[in-house]
């Protein structure tokens, strides 16, 4: 299967997971997970929640942020990748003057 992520909508999301701002998503989703490309607007982010169940893989594209991982806060710029865990927390917020841009995989486990 290819995406085109021109081709899928975007989700507005307010306040995300308890996050400020709002996040943008184009998803594809089935019953195996989510594949999605993300963005935070400046000064939004994506609130800290942790996986149950599933674990997050987010490679960043463009802009500049912080992750929360587990409590810790660690910068992420393009190429980063962040993993989470099941059973561990993350959150991510846009720090930068541009978009956040991130490509996430989300499988069920």
């Amino acid at each position: 299967m290819t995406l085109d992520y021109k081709d899928i909508p975007v989700q507005i999301k307010p306040h995300f997971k308890g996050g400020e701002g709002e996040a943008h998503a184009r998803l594809m989703e089935d019953p195996q997970g989510k594949i999605m490309h993300g963005t935070l607007p400046p000064g939004s982010s994506i609130g800290v929640h942790t996986h149950e169940g599933n674990y997050e893989v987010m490679y960043f594209l463009s802009g500049t942020g912080v992750v929360t991982d587990d409590g810790a806060e660690i910068p992420v710029c393009p190429g980063t990748v962040q993993y989470c865990p099941p059973g561990h927390s993350h959150g991510v917020r846009n720090t930068g003057d541009e978009d956040l841009v991130m490509f996430c995989v989300i499988p069920n486990v």
